[in-house]
């Protein structure tokens, strides 16, 4: 859920999804949706490259120290 309302896609209006995002991350105690917003959007601009896309596993995740 949090993805797509990341992508402001759940309902028309930027407004409705921020605060939603923010809504359905209240159970876990932590206020992630728009950190992960942040990085998501990240992710997107910079897909494939390795330093700066967080999608992609770091040398250490991988075993290559």
């Amino acid at each position: 859920m949090i993805h797509e309302l990341t992508h402001y896609t759940a309902f028309e209006g930027f407004l409705w999804n921020r605060l939603s995002a923010i809504m359905v991350t209240i159970p876990t105690c932590l206020p992630s949706a728009i950190t992960f917003g942040k990085y998501h959007y990240e992710h997107h601009v910079n897909m494939g490259n390795p330093e700066y896309d967080a999608d992609l596993p770091t040398k250490w995740e991988i075993g290559l120290f």
